[in-house]
């Protein structure tokens, strides 16, 4: 059941994805197009690469991942909390996604408002890259410092224990904590 439910949740993922890029790439094409021709000296002949098509992959895998973790939970319900912390992982890795996609976002956003090839400035991207990275690290503390936690221990406690965490990991337990896979 559940190996169905999760097959069925990255076909839909696919699926979404390949629709709203052939419904997203023609008008942002166009969009891309009508922007050069109000700039001075732009060739109308040129194709133009078209931006934003993070949107339509990240609407697809929070399609299939949203979908997936329902259809889980529903045939296993122990997986919303149990000592595998399964939750925890699935929402680090999501917060993660989402905040990697509004980085490109913002970076098309600029391109396009800009009307400058390169959106961002280096500094600026790899300041909000950094910030997402960040906070994918302070789950993973959080995580640590929650496994750490006896009945007794009180908020305090745990903003003491993440922070422990923080200043504690080490390389190899980001590698443990990032939870991919290399083909």
């Amino acid at each position: 059941m559940i190996r169905f439910a999760l097959i069925a949740a990255s076909v839909l993922g696919f699926a979404l994805t390949a629709a709203l890029g052939n419904l997203m790439v023609p008008l942002l094409r166009e969009l891309e197009r009508s922007a050069r021709k109000k700039e001075e000296g732009a060739s109308a002949s040129e194709d133009p690469v078209p931006t934003m098509g993070g949107l339509c992959l990240m609407t697809g895998t929070l399609a299939a991942a949203g979908m997936g973790w329902v259809a889980a939970c529903a045939a296993q319900p122990q997986l919303l909390g149990g000592e595998d912390r399964m939750m925890s992982r699935l929402l680090i890795g999501l917060t993660g996604s989402l905040l990697f996609g509004a980085v490109g976002l913002a970076d098309d956003l600029a391109r396009l408002r800009s009307r400058s090839p390169l959106g961002l400035r280096r500094g600026s991207r790899l300041a909000l890259e950094a910030a997402a990275a960040a906070v994918c690290a302070m789950g993973l503390a959080g995580e640590i410092a929650h496994k750490r936690l006896t009945p007794l221990d009180g908020n305090s406690t745990y903003r003491n224990y993440i922070i422990d965490a923080i200043y504690n990991m080490t390389p190899d337990q980001l590698e443990e904590g990032a939870n991919y896979e290399v083909r």
